[in-house]
This record gives structure tokens, C-alpha cells and sequence, in this order.
């Protein structure tokens, strides 16, 4: 019996510290979402893909599978919240909002994926119909600025998305130093993740040995930073400057 309830013990621990880690499955998302995309605009440049196509490829890619879910899921709430159980999904700890509150600018931003953000340049504040979907939203972000990129420096790709990783890191330590919150933009530090993908899709294509070596160290730093508390990153000492 004592040996049973170590041998149970042990499992609880052990399932319990996997399933606290698989958060990872996001980042992990996002680093796939930057090889995948860097893929893509690669082979688009070589082929001398016009921006309407470009756009095209992308908006079909993504939008009619999410609005096809999104107007069966507000199907389903309605029936579900206002007729069988009322407030089964908007009450308490689900975080749905009430379909019937929600601004134009909230249902524009939720049918064009820019809900994340959209706060930031007009109307009120951030409310998710389908919560897990602020993924797409990044994505989004991350097709039109892969798009600036191909049609802006098409032979000077991965040097101007070398600059722009510059850029978010940059605008990541300013708006942290400067208790600003960027929640929801691709310069929140995400961009980071997508980098990571580019970078790796770059190594597998083009590196050179020398290349391969300086990429291997800085995806290494990368892991040594993202393994740290982010909530002690850049902590400031007070009476002390930087």
C-alpha cells in the first residue's frame, strides 16, 4: 500500500508539472508561425508575387474558416446563454462577453481580427468573442508586416527583418523601463517568437558555418532569457540609474 502510494504520488507530481508547462504550446505556435511565413514570402519574392496576390493568399488563408467559427459560436451563444441557460457563458468565470453589449467597433474588431490592438486607435476597450483567438490576431500582425518586408526590401529580406527584431527589442525595453503596456501589438515582444522561426528557417536555407554557429548561440540566449522570471527581466533597483 505505502509503495502504491508513492508510485501515485510520484504520477500526481509529475502530470501536474507537465500540465503547468504546457503554456509552451503558444510560443511554440508562434516560432512555427515565423518559419512558416518566412517560407512563404521567400518563395513569393522569387516568383514576383504582386501585393493584391500576396494579400489575397493571405486573407483566404485565415479569414473564412474564423468567420465561418466565429458566427456559429455566436449562433450557439445566443441559444445557449439568452434561451437554455441564461448566463452560463458571460457569468461568473468565463470570460465570453454579452453578444448584445458588444460596440460596433468591439464586432468589427472581432470579425477582422484586430480586437487585440484595435483599442489602441478607437472605441473601448478589448472584449474577445472567442477568447483562445488573440493568436490570429498576432498572425494577422505578422502577414501584413511579413508583406512590408517582401514588397519593401525583396532582396534584403532577412536584413530587414534582422532590423525590425532590432526594433521590437528595443521598443520592448523602452516601454517596459517606461511602464507602458503594449499588450496585444506584435512589438509587445512576440515578434521575438517569430524571429526565432526566422531565424531558424534561415540557418536551414542559407546559413553559412559561421552563420550557423552565431545562430545556434543567440537561439541559446534566447532560451537562457525566456527561462527567466519576465516579471524580474528588467526590474529596476530603486536610487539607481541605468
Amino acid at each position: 500500500i505505502e509503495d502504491d502510494r508513492r508510485i501515485a504520488a510520484f504520477l500526481d507530481r509529475g502530470l501536474t508539472a507537465v500540465a503547468a508547462r504546457t503554456w509552451i504550446g503558444v510560443p511554440i505556435f508562434f516560432v512555427i508561425s515565423g518559419y512558416c511565413v518566412m517560407a512563404t514570402i521567400d518563395s513569393r519574392r522569387r516568383k514576383s508575387t504582386s501585393l493584391a496576390d500576396y494579400v489575397r493568399r493571405r486573407a483566404r488563408r485565415i479569414y473564412p474558416p474564423y468567420l465561418i467559427a466565429l458566427a456559429l459560436s455566436c449562433a450557439a451563444i445566443l441559444i445557449c446563454d439568452d434561451y437554455l441557460y441564461p448566463g452560463l457563458l458571460s457569468d461568473g468565470i468565463f470570460t465570453i462577453p454579452k453578444l448584445g453589449v458588444l460596440s460596433v467597433w468591439q464586432w468589427l474588431g472581432n470579425v477582422t481580427l484586430t480586437e487585440t490592438w484595435r483599442p489602441y486607435v478607437v472605441g473601448e476597450s478589448s472584449a474577445m468573442i472567442l477568447p483562445n483567438t488573440w493568436t490570429l490576431c498576432y498572425e494577422e500582425q505578422f502577414y501584413a508586416l511579413a508583406g512590408v518586408l517582401l514588397f519593401a526590401a525583396p532582396h534584403r529580406i532577412f536584413l530587414a527583418a534582422a532590423c525590425v527584431t532590432g526594433l521590437s527589442v528595443g521598443v520592448k525595453v523602452a516601454t517596459k523601463l517606461a511602464g507602458v503596456q503594449l499588450e496585444g501589438l506584435i512589438f509587445d515582444g512576440r515578434w521575438l517568437l517569430v524571429a526565432a522561426g526566422v531565424l531558424a528557417y534561415y540557418r536551414i536555407n542559407y546559413a553559412t558555418l559561421r552563420q550557423t554557429r552565431v545562430i545556434y548561440a543567440l537561439l541559446l540566449l534566447g532560451a537562457l532569457f525566456a527561462d527567466r522570471d519576465p516579471s524580474v527581466l528588467l526590474a529596476v533597483e530603486p536610487n539607481h540609474s541605468i
